[in-house]
């Protein structure tokens, strides 16, 4: 389950870091 793993990471960075550091819900 490394890629649905990889997937949602890349998610949560994206939505968290992605934007300015912050969270975006």
């Amino acid at each position: 389950m490394p890629y649905r793993a990889t997937m949602a990471r890349q998610v949560s960075t994206c939505v968290f870091d992605s934007h300015s550091g912050k969270p975006r819900g």
